[in-house]
Formats: C-alpha cells, structure tokens, sequence
C-alpha cells in the first residue's frame, strides 16, 4: 500500500517538474523569439 502511494506521489512529483520545465522553455523561447 504505502509502496504505491509513494510510488505514485514520485510520479506526481516528476510530473509537476517536467511541466515547470516546459513552461520555463516555452517562456525562455517566447523570451528570445524577435
């Protein structure tokens, strides 16, 4: 039980990473696009 709920909470953590990420990106992209 508590294996999956950390399993899935290790997922939810890289998840919110990978969006932060993207939206740092995106918005460096944005940045540097004339």
């Amino acid at each position: 039980m508590a294996k999956g709920l950390g399993k899935k909470f290790a997922g939810y953590l890289l998840y919110q990473h990978l969006q932060f990420r993207i939206g740092h990106l995106i918005s460096s992209a944005s940045f540097f696009s004339p």
